[in-house]
Formats: C-alpha cells, sequence, structure tokens
C-alpha cells in the first residue's frame, strides 16, 4: 500500500502552486496546496503535512502573521517560507518567528531535498527523545539508567553514520518536568551528552527528594558510592536545602 507524507503549499499564484506541486511531487510526496490562508489550519489538521511551505506575501494579510498562526496551533509543524528576496533579514526574521528555513524562489529542489532530509533527522530524533522519555519512567536503578545512556549513544553513532556532517536540532517541546531541554543549535554528538546529563540529573534529584536530602540514602537508591554521589552533585551544581544531611 501506498505511504506517501504529504506536503501542503500556500501561496496566492495558483500558477506557482502547480509548477510547485508537480516539482515537489517527483520527489516522492503527495502535495496539496491552496491560495486561501484561511484555509491553512483545516487543511492542516485534515492532511497532516509532513512540512508547510508558506509564501511570506498575500494580497490580504501577510506570511509572517500565518506562520504565526500555524505555530500556535502545530508547534512542531516544520514550516517552510518562501519568499521572493533573498537577505540576512528576511532569514532573521523567518527563524525568529518559528520557521523552519526559508527558500528563495524560484525553488532550487537540491536545496529543497536537503532541507527535507533535515526534516526527516529532526523528526526521527525527536521520536527517539520521546521514546527516551517514555523509557525513563521504566528505569528502577543507576544500572538501568546506564543501560539507557548506552542505546541514546548507539543512536546517535547511527545517525552520525548516515549524516557525518549535518547539524542537527533537539527541539523538544516543554512537556512538565520530564521535559529534556536542549539548546538549538548544537551537534547529534553534543544533544546526545547533554540528554543523557540530564537525565541522569533528574534521577539524582528524584533519589535526593525521595531520601528527603540524606545523601547516603540517596546514593543506596541509585546504587552508587556516597563519593560519587557527592561528586556527580557538585558536577551538576545541585544545591541541597539547608536540612540536608549525609
Amino acid at each position: 500500500m501506498e505511504n506517501k507524507e504529504s506536503i501542503l503549499i500556500v501561496d496566492d499564484d495558483e500558477d506557482y502552486c502547480t509548477l510547485l506541486s508537480r516539482t515537489i511531487s517527483g520527489l516522492g510526496y503527495h502535495t496539496y496546496w491552496t491560495t486561501k490562508p484561511s484555509e491553512v489550519v483545516s487543511l492542516i489538521e485534515k492532511l497532516k503535512p509532513v512540512c508547510l511551505l508558506l509564501d511570506m506575501v498575500f494580497p490580504q494579510g501577510d506570511g509572517m502573521s500565518l506562520l504565526k498562526k500555524v505555530k500556535k496551533f502545530r508547534k512542531d509543524l516544520p514550516v517552510i517560507m518562501l519568499t521572493g528576496q533573498e537577505s540576512i533579514k528576511t532569514a532573521v526574521e523567518t527563524i525568529k518567528a518559528g520557521a523552519f528555513d526559508y527558500l528563495t524562489k524560484p525553488l532550487n529542489s537540491e536545496d529543497f531535498k536537503r532541507i527535507l532530509t533535515r526534516i526527516a533527522r529532526k523528526n526521527r530524533v525527536q521520536q527517539e527523545v520521546h521514546h527516551i522519555e517514555k523509557n525513563l519512567e521504566k528505569v528502577e536503578s543507576f544500572e538501568d539508567l546506564v543501560h539507557l545512556s548506552q542505546n541514546i549513544q548507539e543512536f546517535i553513532k547511527i545517525e552520525l553514520k548516515a549524516n557525518p556532517e549535518e547539524i542537527s536540532e533537539l527541539p523538544v517541546e516543554p512537556s512538565g518536568d520530564s521535559s529534556i531541554k536542549i539548546p538549538r543549535y548544537v551537534s547529534l554528538r553534543e544533544a546526545s551528552g547533554l540528554a543523557t546529563q540530564q537525565i541522569e540529573k533528574r534521577w539524582i534529584l528524584d533519589a535526593l527528594n525521595q531520601s528527603h536530602w540524606r545523601r547516603s540514602k540517596a546514593a543506596e537508591i541509585l546504587g552508587i558510592d556516597a563519593k560519587t554521589l557527592y561528586m556527580k552533585i557538585r558536577a551538576y551544581g545541585i544545591n541541597s536545602p539547608s536540612s540536608a544531611t549525609e
């Protein structure tokens, strides 16, 4: 059964939408387009596209305002802005507003394919982060944490082997205290280390809270010696309450 991903195009020029749709279809995607900004949210909900191509200028309104509206509705949806004039100012403004990237008209298919590769990779990493968060709930010992860390590293090795020169983001949306917060533009290897550290720090904090900040008890819960725990507390800058005991 055919299972192509879809891409939604939003541009006020019907001829350009048709041309762009034909080009993108040749890359193996289902394409849908509209010239009406008012239809965008409902089409996103219906089609669940892998990304949105959005023109910067419309006869009524502008693409930036629509971008902000889309990001409120689907913050995780990659939006690629289309502009007829390339400038650093345009790039900065679109990225600040939440766009994944931007392209100048006429569309360069090679540039577009590179962006699609980044989007696919972002989705894989995002899925892995969600998988990590689910597995984190099952961690019952420090050994489990080490095993989880090894799984993360293995995933990173596979990604780096496939894309050795790519720069990756781990855009993890806040989901309460369980979110793993990774800075935007870091290498996948750096992101792996940061994710592992944050998982370990969270596990240490949980143990400290569970033991009412008695470090010897927390070390016992974690399955490590008190000296190792003390070193990790210092390394992570964990501040203990005044009532904490050894």
